[in-house]
């Protein structure tokens, strides 16, 4: 990941139309492969003016569900049901972050394999050279099988060893699992006229203020690692997250549009996130390899459109302390 040390801008200029492939349709991507039954049920409620974002959550028959009311940036009051098996929901969350026993095991194959080789060696009399060269082909091998190991749960290894949670990852593993989400937003937006924007703005406010700021342990009680972060479906299914675990929920239902470019942005102590789109007036945004992406703070609980972040965040980024930009998204 690359640190970058560029400010923030304002927007200063009148608001401008965004790009053709952006404006006024968003085309789904097709989801593959989704493996938790999910639903959503997004619906227009009554007088916005007196309503308040809420969420239910209740576990019956085997599943588990929550009921959403929350106000988009359109002032229109929507309700969101999303329910999931609980036991497709405990599969999930097995395949998510790590133990000691899993780290160990990695260690004891490579202890193993050591020791073969050493005997191949011994018996076939192989001059140090070559023995050396098989460890360093079984040490390389070992450092594979563990990154990739730890891709597989969620997390990313750097170069010096240390584990993190990998939020683009985490986008990329759930962009098929939050498509039904996707597709219910996207059926409000038809019904009431939006555009592009609304239709992210809708995604926004329901990550934002519909979904509660709780902050995830960085293990659970099964002596699990979590990187401090709720995976997307755990998280809408459970009604909570905190900044990394929003913007992963977040990420992954906007992930579902083509065309979409979106940027987890990691300062330190905090994440939020950009789309990629011409800013309007009093936007603020970042330039990210030619593009302006106005920033987004899924985090909550506040209600902020895009375009706004909060005053902390603010001072978090203008603390000169730096930032990394991590797209959710391929580069060509």
């Amino acid at each position: 990941m690359r640190t970058w040390s560029i400010v923030i801008a304002v927007s200063l200029a009148s608001c401008v139309c965004l790009g053709a492939r952006w404006e006024r349709k968003l085309e789904i991507k097709p989801a593959g492969g989704v493996s938790l039954r999910a639903q959503g049920a997004p619906r227009l409620g009554g007088r916005a003016s007196t309503r308040q974002p809420y969420r239910n959550i209740t576990r019956k028959g085997g599943e588990l569900a929550a009921d959403y009311g929350f106000l988009n940036f359109n002032s229109d009051f929507i309700t969101f049901d999303y329910v999931v098996s609980l036991a497709a929901l405990r599969d999930y969350l097995a395949n998510f972050g790590y133990t000691d026993a899993d780290i160990n095991d990695l260690k004891n194959w490579r202890n193993k394999v050591h020791e073969a080789a050493y005997k191949n060696a011994v018996e076939k009399h192989y001059p140090q050279a070559t023995y050396d060269e098989m460890l360093r082909n079984i040490d390389r091998e070992y450092e594979i099988k563990k990154k990739d190991f730890f891709a597989s749960r969620g997390f990313s290894l750097s170069p010096d060893n240390v584990l993190s949670a990998d939020i683009p990852g985490i986008v990329a593993a759930n962009r098929d699992r939050m498509n039904v989400v996707a597709r219910q937003l996207e059926a409000v937006g038809k019904q009431q006229g939006y555009d592009s924007e609304d239709i992210v703005g809708a995604a926004l406010a329901l990550v934002q203020t519909g979904v509660m700021y709780k902050i995830p342990p960085s293990k659970d009680s099964n002596g699990k690692y979590t990187g401090g972060v709720i995976p997307p479906v755990a998280a809408l299914g459970e009604g909570w997250g905190d900044c990394d675990s929003k913007s992963a929920l977040l990420g992954a239902i906007l992930s579902n549009w083509s065309g979409m470019r979106v940027l987890g942005i990691a300062v330190p102590g905090h994440y939020l996130m950009a789309i990629c789109r011409n800013p309007g007036r009093g936007d603020m945004f970042v330039e990210y390899h030619g593009f302006k992406c106005v920033l987004m703070e899924p985090a909550g609980p506040a209600w902020i459109a895009p375009g706004m972040v909060g005053s902390g965040t603010r001072d978090l980024i203008n603390s000169g302390q730096g930032f990394e930009l991590e797209p959710f998204f391929k580069e060509s």
